[in-house]
């Protein structure tokens, strides 16, 4: 019998490939795992010092939101509000509101009585019950710049930029951040 090196070689390289490459999947896998679930991502007009926590959502959730939109579209006509959509997924995907430290720069949870404070309750804690009627007039308020007066000016851009840097990082929540810059390139 006689043995052909060539091949018995080759055989050898290819179960020591074939292992390692299950080492690097499983390697892959644990950090995977371990990763953040969540991204944190400045509230415009706010400096940094405001930051909100949003979650990847659940497809059918998703399917909800786009359907809720399109019969609004079909019975508001020209009525309708440009940037409803961008809010909608704005308040649908955040779990809550932070402040930024500002020694440690740290984020640290808004809470209330009731736990952690997202949009739905943000009005209350800012003493703005009067002005904030919604989770989309709260939206809408935590991005607009201040006038003289101290009223505000909403500000869609901010708001649409926001909603797609969720977008972008729900496509791929392996992205921990998203870097403005490029999404500005591609506008």
């Amino acid at each position: 019998m006689e043995i052909n090196t060539n091949t018995d070689v080759e055989e050898l390289g290819k179960s020591l490939d074939s292992a390692q490459g299950l080492t690097l999947l499983k390697e892959a896998q644990q950090r995977r795992q371990a990763r953040e679930r969540t991204l944190f991502l400045d509230v415009p007009s706010w400096d940094g010092d405001l930051v909100c926590e949003y979650r990847v959502m659940d497809p059918e959730d998703l399917r909800k939101i786009a359907e809720r939109q399109m019969r609004r579209a079909r019975n508001n006509g020209s009525k309708l509000d440009p940037i409803a959509n961008d809010i909608a997924l704005i308040v649908a995907a955040a779990v809550g509101l932070y402040a930024k430290h500002p020694e440690t720069g740290e984020r640290v949870a808004i809470e209330d009585e009731f736990g952690h404070v997202g949009y739905d309750r943000i009005a209350h804690v800012l003493g703005k019950d009067g002005e904030i009627k919604s989770n989309y007039d709260a939206v809408r308020y935590l991005t607009s710049e201040r006038d003289e007066e101290g009223g505000w000016i909403e500000n869609s851009m901010a708001i649409g930029l926001h909603a797609n840097a969720i977008g972008r990082w729900m496509k791929d929540p392996s992205k921990r951040g998203v870097d403005l810059d490029e999404l500005l390139g591609e506008l």
